[in-house]
This record gives structure tokens, sequence and C-alpha cells, in this order.
């Protein structure tokens, strides 16, 4: 799976004076000003999940989707607002939903270098509109959430050459035909795995942060 982050569905977008963290792609400040809340439940769009506390994305057209990633409610003090089980549904029409997928996110820390984590890996489901339902939390009195991007998903062997640049490169597989290249940024949350048939090599400015779950192998092309 080759992941590219064109689409970016961010809640957050102010870079605050005080809290510069938000400037790096992938860290999250500390603001409860960059963060959605919510306090009362409201109808779900989609039938099935009754009352409750949502949110819907409309990316305005029809994407095959891959790799989702988090970041919770990072406020100090009341980190606990923070979504602990989120439900991931989606439609073409905004209408008949499908999914049900299920992620269990952790606490935020609170701290200006806060990355987010991994989440589920849609494998190019094609969706117009996307629903998270917060069907619990850590503890607080409301519900809060920070920020959520997501990939898309692409043919896991589609290049002879692959370069994957991305800062930072998103989880997931990134697979090439004949030769992988990389300059990119692993993140210390992040799971990657490369391959390529031939070579893979990792430029001047690669770099795996501790933590990370890396790896590159030399491995044929899957056959169709």
């Amino acid at each position: 799976m080759k992941l590219s982050y064109i689409i970016s569905t961010i809640l957050c977008f102010l870079c605050l004076t005080e809290a510069q963290s938000q400037c790096y792609f992938d860290r999250h400040d500390t603001s409860a000003q960059t963060a959605w809340e919510s306090c009362s439940e409201s109808n779900n769009p989609n039938p099935a999940r009754g009352v409750g506390h949502w949110i819907m994305y409309d990316f305005g057209q029809n994407y095959d989707l891959g790799q989702m990633h988090f970041w919770n409610y990072n406020y100090p003090g009341e980190t606990n607002k923070g979504i602990a089980d989120v439900i991931v549904d989606y439609s073409t029409d905004g209408s008949t939903w499908q999914g049900g997928i299920t992620h269990t996110m952790d606490e935020a820390n609170a701290s200006g270098f806060y990355e987010g984590e991994a989440g589920p890996q849609l494998g190019g489901v094609s969706a117009r509109y996307l629903i998270l339902t917060f069907s619990s939390n850590h503890g607080g009195s409301c519900y809060g959430f920070a920020e959520m991007r997501i990939g898309l998903y692409e043919d896991p062997c589609d290049d002879i050459t692959l370069n994957v640049d991305e800062v930072p490169v998103l989880s997931g597989l990134y697979h090439a035909e004949q030769v992988l290249n990389s300059e990119g940024l692993v993140n210390a949350t992040s799971e990657v795995l490369f391959q390529a048939e031939n070579e893979i090599t990792l430029e001047a400015g690669f770099e795996s942060k501790l933590g990370a779950d890396f790896e590159a192998k030399i491995n044929d092309c899957p056959n169709p």
C-alpha cells in the first residue's frame, strides 16, 4: 500500500505564538481553541448510531481511502475529555453507510510535542462522507477531539521506482516494483514497511525516530 496525504482533514488551523508545535505537520498544540468539543448529544447522520457525539466529514467527491491518523484532545488538565472508543463509518452518498470499524484511542499527553497515533487502515474503500462516532471518552464531562488525517490508498505496486519523501511518512506498506528511495521521516508513533524487488535506498535526510516500527526488505510485488 502506497499512501499520500492528499486529503488532510484538520480541525486545527492556527499556529499560536504560545504553542508553536502546531506549525509542525505531525505535532499538535495544547490549545482548547484548536480542538473540537461536544457537551451535548445529537442525532447521528447514520441512523444505526442513534443519538450521541460524532463528527461527519464531506470530502467533496469519492476517494479511495487509506491510513487514518488521530490526535486526541490535548488541553492540559482536561485530556480526560479525549475520545477512548470511536466507530468509523463511510458512505458514497451520505445515505447508505458501511464500516462499523472500531478503534480505541489513547489519552493525549498534554504536550506541545504530541504526535497522535495511527488509526485504522481503510484499505481503499471508496467514500465521500466519513463519520467518527465517539462511544466513550477517558472520563471527562464533555467529549473532545483535535484532528484527523487520512491518506489516499493506491495500487501497492504501481511504480517501477517509488520515492517516499513525506515528512512524516504515514503508517503503511510502500511497495515498488523495482526501486524504492526515501528521504522521509518515520515518527515514533508510526508503523512503516518499505518493500522493493531490487533496491531500497535510505538517502541522506531519512530518519526513523526511536520507537517507530520501521522495516525495509527486498521482496517481489504480489501477484495480481
